[in-house]
């Protein structure tokens, strides 16, 4: 069973005061929970997937989010212990409530409301039928919609959102297990993961999951929002941007990132593991669960992250949520040099257009050309310095 621990002046201090998680600069908390993994531990459900648990899965999730886009539940492992009793492995983590998000984004717990699929404060729920309501009106190609829905959504936050989900496949999402963050009056939702115990099946799934769960307070929230999004081109070119920045190279989501994460996860536990085995390894098996059995379902997930970057772009690009043709690469394969480089860049399609301002070369909703774009030529290379560190180069594809 997962716990929740509450800080309370009933009961003594109402903050607990400590420096919990390392990579966080918040260190005062009045609720934190202690998760189990139920589905993703020894003694949970008596199936043969309990066999080959690894206790990583979750705090995978919620720990991509964070490399993503900057926000969300941090987490770490504890050894549980009830009046002396070990109880086993345990995942301390943060609850992504209106107390988390005042913390890390400011402003006081009151102005701040939180939404799950089996709740929500009454300061949220008119704002969340509202963007329901625009979703499922639709038509957001037209700009006066689309610049409507961005007064509830924010889209490099959701696509980030969005594709830590689809990376890991998460089942049993979006209609179950998430959070939403609102600042009232007028700000957007924030969305933040929660529960991915159910992920990596077979690595990468772009799905939206189904429409509803009937003993649920909310229908599918986040499957409305994306569908009416992506019929609007700048939303979709952003959710490919972020795709794209994510999974090339030294990104968040390319398969060495995304490895590197699991195996510093994975490895915190990995001695841990031996005492849980001990605890509750016995609980459905008259063969015990041992470390060689969490030692598979390890490198089960580890397998599914070769080339899983490229089974996303793929299935993206099959659903129309990416482009057909391939962005312009790059002719340096490091950004690091010293007093000026040679930048060339190369397309298969179309013309470069540039920028060195960091502006988008593309102008949002006509596709035109920005007037602050250079076409790129073979012939006329751009020379980056290393003083200019005010400058930074942008290139887009234009057809």
């Amino acid at each position: 069973h997962s716990l929740r621990l509450l800080f309370k002046k009933a009961y003594g201090p109402a903050q607990l005061e400590y420096e919990i998680f390392p990579d966080s600069l918040v260190d005062s908390f009045d609720t934190l929970v202690l998760r189990a993994g139920n589905n993703e531990s020894y003694a949970g459900h008596p199936s043969t997937k309990t066999r080959l648990a690894t206790y990583a899965k979750d705090e995978w999730l919620r720990r991509s989010q964070l490399v993503l886009s900057g926000v969300g539940a941090h987490g770490r492992y504890v050894h549980l212990y009830l009046n002396g009793l070990y109880w086993g492995l345990y995942n301390l983590v943060e609850r992504p409530n209106a107390s988390f998000a005042a913390s890390y984004l400011g402003g006081d717990k009151e102005e701040w409301f939180s939404a799950k699929p089996g709740g929500a404060d009454d300061g949220i729920l008119c704002r969340l039928d509202s963007m329901r309501r625009l979703a499922e009106l639709g038509g957001m190609a037209d700009p006066a919609r689309y610049a409507a829905m961005l007064e509830f959504i924010d889209p490099v936050q959701f696509s980030d959102y969005l594709l830590a989900h689809w990376y890991a496949g998460a089942d049993d999402w979006p209609e179950n297990n998430w959070y939403i963050g609102l600042q009232q009056p007028d700000n957007p939702f924030l969305f933040f993961a929660w529960d991915g115990e159910l992920s990596w099946l077979n690595g990468a799934d772009v799905q939206l999951g189904v429409d509803a769960k009937q003993d649920r307070v909310f229908p599918n929230i986040i499957k409305p929002a994306f569908t009416s999004l992506i019929q609007n081109p700048d939303f979709r070119m952003t959710l490919a941007d972020r795709l794209y920045k994510h999974t090339s190279p030294g990104g968040a989501l390319s398969d060495s990132a995304a490895k590197t994460r699991w195996m510093d996860i994975t490895g915190d536990i990995e001695e841990a593991i031996i005492a849980e085995s001990a605890r509750w390894g016995d609980t459905w098996y008259e063969d015990p669960i041992t470390l060689d059995d969490w030692y598979q379902g390890r490198d089960q997930v580890l397998d599914q992250m070769s080339g899983n970057a490229a089974k996303l772009l793929a299935q993206a690009r099959a659903q129309g949520y990416y482009p057909l043709i391939d962005p312009p690469a790059f002719g340096q394969g490091t950004p690091n040099f010293r007093d000026q480089m040679r930048l060339t860049m190369r397309a298969s399609h179309g013309d470069i257009f540039y920028t060195l301002d960091g502006s988008d070369p593309r102008v949002q909703i006509t596709g035109a050309v920005s007037p602050t774009a250079i076409k790129y030529t073979a012939v006329s290379y751009t020379h980056l310095r290393a003083h200019e560190t005010d400058s930074y180069l942008v290139c887009r594809l234009l057809l």
